[in-house]
């Protein structure tokens, strides 16, 4: 039986978010404020809800990070700054201060750029075939399409609850253009995976 892996990417004032974060519920509030600006206008992009039957976008994702060797994008896979256990899943969280946030972009554009360079790079990332073939990878990376829901985005992002090229790097750019619009208005960014 497979479940979804649902990740939030959002912006927030970096005066908002707790120093220390003792529960996910604590940042509840933020990603209300940014999911609700989100749905007054679709521009610019300041919240992305990612979903992934069985985790495959979040393991591919660590394949490639590590195989690049950009150990910074390590919260794209399970790992987070906190990690907060319940009886049957978990939730990660990694929250970037604005001071952060020019290498996250920057590493989060050189790995576009790198796997545009060499698309065998995701495609032996790739674990279960859902990346398809070389051709639909550099086909997904040549759009510039960012969505807030690539997962629900029918008909404009391709990729069956969340697999497959066009869904993946869909979901990767719509992450790094949360964090440039976060940077040019010097705040924060929270990343969260729940499992």
């Amino acid at each position: 039986m497979s479940h979804s892996y649902d990740t939030s990417t959002y912006i927030a004032e970096a005066s908002a978010v707790p120093t220390r974060l003792e529960s996910p519920d604590e940042l509840r509030s933020l990603a209300t404020a940014a999911y609700l600006e989100q749905q007054k206008s679709p521009d610019p992009l300041v919240y992305v809800s990612g979903t992934t039957r069985s985790g495959w976008a979040v393991y591919t994702s660590q394949a490639l990070v590590e195989a690049v060797g950009l150990p910074s994008l390590g919260f794209l896979s399970e790992r987070g700054q906190y990690r907060f256990e319940t009886e049957h899943s978990f939730t990660a969280v990694t929250v970037f201060a604005p001071s952060d946030l020019p290498s996250v972009a920057s590493d989060l554009r050189q790995l576009l750029d790198r796997v545009k360079a060499d698309p065998m790079l995701a495609l032996r990332a790739d674990t279960d075939g859902s990346m398809y073939g070389v051709d639909e990878i550099a086909e997904a990376l040549a759009r510039d399409y960012v969505s807030s829901m690539p997962a629900f985005d029918y008909g404009n992002v391709r990729g069956d609850e969340g697999q497959g090229p066009d869904y993946f790097f869909t979901w990767l750019r719509s992450i790094l253009r949360v964090v440039e619009v976060a940077l040019a208005r010097g705040q924060a960014v929270v990343h969260e995976l729940t499992v």
